[in-house]
């Protein structure tokens, strides 16, 4: 394995051109120099593979599986369900069925209804016509929850909730 090290060097050094090109005032080539150097340093190969991994995530580099799964949070590809006999899904996590999300912004439509605008640019509608007390507030954490037959549950608060959907 001695001869694999030989190419870290190379590898950085290449990295860390992409990141001066990409990053877009992410992180500059010093800072993403000195971070993979810290990296270089960890002796355990598990945690300096993360190490790195996290620095070039942090450069714009890799993408993060949580801002994919953030990005396509209840969007709707499809009306149409799945046949029966289709594979089965493989067990789902509590992870899968939630997510967390700031409020950007909140709203009443002409219909009476909430608009709720997500600090990640999502937007998401109340569902009944019933009023929200207390009504969400921007800058607040709400937690939208997938529930049964595809729908979704927004919660804002220990003791307000209310079916949702997303529009954008």
């Amino acid at each position: 394995m001695k001869g694999a090290y030989g190419l870290a060097p190379v590898v950085c050094i290449t990295a860390l051109g992409w990141m001066s090109e990409r990053a877009q005032g992410q992180m500059s080539p010093a800072a993403g120099w000195e971070a993979m150097t810290r990296c270089a340093a960890i002796a355990d190969d598990m945690k300096r593979h993360k190490c790195s991994d996290d620095v070039l995530r942090g450069a714009g580099l890799l993408p993060s599986e949580a801002a994919e799964k953030r990005k396509s949070f209840g969007v709707q590809t499809s009306p149409v369900r799945p046949a029966i006999e289709a594979v089965p899904e493989a067990p789902k996590r509590p992870s899968d069925d939630q997510l967390q999300v700031t409020l950007a912004a909140v709203a009443q439509g002409g219909d009476g209804k909430l608009v709720l605008t997500t600090t990640d640019g999502a937007m998401w509608r109340q569902v009944e016509s019933t009023a929200v007390r207390p009504t969400p507030a921007q800058g607040q954490l709400m937690t939208i929850e997938r529930t049964s037959f595809g729908g979704f549950m927004c919660k804002s608060g220990r003791w307000v909730a209310f079916r949702c959907y997303r529009t954008r």
